[in-house]
């Protein structure tokens, strides 16, 4: 009985200096992949109303968002809006599932506002 608790003792200390070291080249890399892992959003306003787009665009500024043409960017960010004749593509990538739902809900509350006043 002594030897197999004698035995169980060593098993557990050996098992403890053999602990494996990942090198930081690996958790970089996976750190970075999994930064790379995008989310997305997508919303379509049907009825586009001419002001929408100047205050959608005019919101983004006032957050930080840097444009360049219908797209905006910002450090973990970027939005694309797509007019397709009488519709409105938005589209939100971020790094963020936060930043996304935080995105959308004041892109909604615009878009709401903007139809409410129409």
């Amino acid at each position: 009985m002594l030897i197999a608790i004698l035995a169980f003792e060593w098993l557990v200390l050996s098992l403890n200096w053999l602990k494996v070291k990942i090198p930081k080249e690996v958790l970089e890399e996976e750190r970075k992949r999994k930064e790379r892992r995008k989310y997305s959003w997508t919303i379509k306003i049907e009825e586009l109303e001419d002001s929408l787009l100047e205050r959608l665009g005019r919101l983004l500024l006032d957050m930080g968002f840097t444009q360049y043409g219908s797209k905006f960017y910002s450090n973990d960010s970027i939005v694309i809006f797509e007019n397709e004749s009488e519709e409105l593509k938005i589209i939100v990538f971020s790094s963020s599932p936060l930043k996304i739902a935080n995105l959308a809900g004041k892109i909604e509350m615009e878009a709401l506002k903007c139809s409410i006043k129409s």
